[in-house]
Parts: C-alpha cells; structure tokens; sequence
C-alpha cells in the first residue's frame, strides 16, 4: 500500500513540475544583452544618419544612396542648398568614400522618409581587432506615433521586448573614432545576421 501511495505522489509531483516547466529543459534565450550595451544603444541612437538607413530591411553600405540617406539626415540645413562637398565630407567621414557628384544631384531631387525609429542592443560578443569592432546587434524598429517609446532603452537594455516588434539581427563592423565634435562612429560593414 505504502508503495501505491509513493507511485501516486510520484505522479502528481511529476505533473504539477511538467504542468510548469520544472521538468522541461529551458529554451536557449539566444546571446545574452552585453554589459556595454547601454554605452553601445546610446552612441548609435546619436548617430542620426544610422539611425533613420537603418530602417531599411536591405541596408548596403555599397549603394551610394544609402550613404546619401545617410548624409541626408545627418544634415541641419534644408537639401537643396546643401553642395556636394558637404555631402562628401559626411560620408568620407563615416565611411571613407565619396559619392559621384552626377549622382548626388539625382538624389537631391528625390525624397526621403522613414516612419520609425531604430533602436539597436547589443548582444553577445564583442570583437575587436586594432581597433575596429565587430558585434551583433539586435535591431528593433518602432513606428513614430507608437506609445512603446516610452521606457524603450530601460526596457530592452533589460530584456524586456515583449511587447515591442521581433527584432532583426544585424553584425556590425565599425571604429568609435573621435574628432572635436566627440565620438563618432565609422561603418566598415552592416550585414543581416
């Protein structure tokens, strides 16, 4: 009799661990946020020229559009009044190249919009090599007008992203360099992980 009732026991302790995960293996979380992350959300929230490319799904860094968008946005003067040597100046320093003037004209005519806001955290490893970083970032984009932007960098520095849109992951090789303005980034490569 002693042996049913410990069989019994047995089970309902087994169902009520296997009713609430006990018994089940966790799932991986996927790479835990890094300790710098907050230094690392803060800079890329500054840039603002990131900030608004990164909003495209197919971000490339070889298209000379996207470093115009780039150039765009980081930009307090209105576009039209803007020559191609400030434009330049932009994206020779954040990227090391120029744009061919002919095309910077074409762009200048179009426009540009993006309607969110990127956010970017900072997980697992951090790599570098003589200077230059390569990480895994989470990307999150949030639409303007969303209500979520309240508390957004406490909440997903701490993990807490539920109720914000699945990320993307994006590995980003770059250099933190600094000149009299302060620190800056400058983009070696973005690439959808």
């Amino acid at each position: 009799m002693k042996a049913i009732l410990q069989s019994i026991a047995a089970f309902f302790v087994g169902m009520f661990m296997f009713l609430f995960g006990w018994a089940l293996p966790k799932q991986p979380a996927g790479p835990p946020i890094h300790p710098d992350a907050g230094y690392y959300f803060d800079l890329f929230e500054a840039d603002k020229g990131f900030r608004e490319i990164a909003n495209s799904w197919e971000l490339d860094l070889s298209e000379d559009w996207f470093l115009f968008a780039y150039a765009y946005y980081q930009m307090e003067t209105p576009l039209l009044e803007v020559g191609e040597n400030a434009i330049n100046a932009i994206t020779e320093k954040h990227f090391g190249r120029k744009i061919d003037p002919q095309l910077i004209e074409e762009f200048k005519q179009g426009g540009w919009s993006y309607h969110s806001t990127v956010h970017m955290v900072l997980v697992g490893e951090l790599a570098v090599s003589s200077g230059v970083f390569t990480g895994v970032f989470k990307r999150y984009m949030i639409a303007d007008g969303d209500n979520l932007y309240e508390n957004r960098r406490e909440n997903l520095l701490a993990g807490k992203d539920k109720k914000y849109a699945k990320p993307d992951i994006l590995r980003i090789t770059f250099e933190v360099r600094e000149d009299e303005a302060g620190e800056y980034l400058f983009y070696h490569s973005v690439e959808r992980h």
